[in-house]
């Protein structure tokens, strides 16, 4: 299920913008992260795989770095969120966790995100705005329902009339009952001249002829 968030959640106005630049950023809280997923022997790297150890211990890693507060306005709940760190090494994997600029627009629109705050920087809202162009061109139309047949029969398969003949007249006769979806598949690849079936229906189709 594709998260979604109120932008009042994920951006700060531009005053409080202009001050967390001015006066610094207030330091990450991973403790609702480490509540959610705490830290235990069957915790791995997110990036290597690897246990952690005394020397290289496993540490609370932003999946979008808090200094991205600077470039996208990001308010600090929204990267304090769980769903913003996974257990990395502290010393060899942590950065590598890390989300870069197009990876962080391609989450918010994923997220539904459709604009950034018009006072970010003019650099960073052109990328957003090939990055949103692209993204949408990527997305997959919604494909229309399949009709469903009806059927008189209870706990019968919905099939279409057609197949059900054709089984019907395959059991009479002695011939195997080809599943319907294979009934299909033999019809089509007969069409294009190559009735090429799996080994067992091959024994099938030669013992009912």
């Amino acid at each position: 299920m594709t998260e979604t968030m109120r932008p009042s959640r994920i951006f700060l106005s531009e005053m409080d913008w202009q001050a967390l630049r001015l006066h610094g950023l207030p330091p990450p809280d991973s403790s609702g992260f480490k509540q959610e997923v705490p830290l235990a022997g069957t915790i791995f790297c997110w990036f290597c795989g690897q246990r952690g150890s005394e020397s290289n211990p496993l540490t609370a890693a932003h999946r979008i770095p808090a200094r991205m507060i600077r470039e996208f306005g990001f308010t600090p709940r929204f990267l304090n969120r769980a769903q913003n760190f996974v257990w990395a090494h502290r010393r060899s994997c942590n950065g590598s966790a890390e989300f870069d600029v197009g990876q962080i627009m391609w989450l918010l629109l994923g997220m539904g995100v459709k604009e950034l705050p018009s006072f970010l920087s003019s650099k960073l809202l052109s990328t957003w705005n090939k990055e949103r162009a692209f993204f949408s061109s990527k997305q997959a139309p919604v494909e229309a329902p399949m009709p469903v047949l009806k059927s008189n029969f209870r706990g019968t398969p919905n099939v279409a009339p057609g197949l059900k003949i054709e089984r019907a007249e395959q059991k009479k006769n002695g011939k195997p009952v080809v599943p319907a979806a294979l009934v299909i598949k033999i019809a089509e690849r007969k069409k294009f001249g190559t009735p090429i079936v799996s080994a067992p229906l091959r024994i099938g189709r030669r013992g009912g002829e």
